[in-house]
């Protein structure tokens, strides 16, 4: 799990080329929190460009997502999008989660959601394919935290799913 981390902050830290350029590593970053017994939050940490081509893909709307205002204003397609390829279950409850906000890191992007959530949190299940209908090498590390503590995985095109116990 520390080579994802490293393998992460080495891309996210470094530039990144655009879709035009196929670059050969695609990598996000996704936080699954349990703020506390009622409220929950999902951050995707994207590069705006991966975004770009996927939206574009998924709905033919071209947006310029590397400008905050823009991505705010998307809230619609980006829940649908999302909400579409990367499906969480706790408790075996499937959370529907609300678009909050975008936020310009560089050349990438969080793109935050909040939720409402039950107290316990002993079984989560997420799947997870978002960006791979472009980009077959995409692969998403996850980090979930709960109230009884946090776990790391990574989910790739041939594994989409992962069941956490805590």
């Amino acid at each position: 799990m520390v080579n994802l981390v490293m393998l992460f902050l080495c891309v996210f830290g470094s530039s990144h080329a655009s879709v035009d350029d196929n670059h050969a590593i695609y990598v996000s970053v996704v936080e699954i929190e349990q703020l506390n017994a009622q409220r929950g939050a999902l951050r995707v940490k994207v590069f705006y460009d991966d975004l770009e081509a996927s939206i574009r893909n998924y709905s033919g709307t071209s947006v310029d997502f590397a400008d905050e205002i823009t991505c705010d204003s998307q809230a619609n397609i980006l829940k649908e999008y999302f909400s579409e390829h990367l499906k969480v279950q706790i408790q075996n409850s499937a959370i529907d989660y609300d678009f909050i906000r975008c936020e310009k890191n560089g050349e990438s992007i969080w793109l935050e959601f909040d939720f409402t959530t039950m107290e316990e949190w002993t079984l989560v299940t997420i799947q997870s394919d978002y960006f791979m209908e472009l980009f077959p090498t995409q692969t998403n590390v996850f980090t979930v935290s709960s109230l009884l503590g946090k776990k790391m995985f990574r989910l790739t095109k041939s594994e989409t799913s992962y069941e956490i116990s805590f």
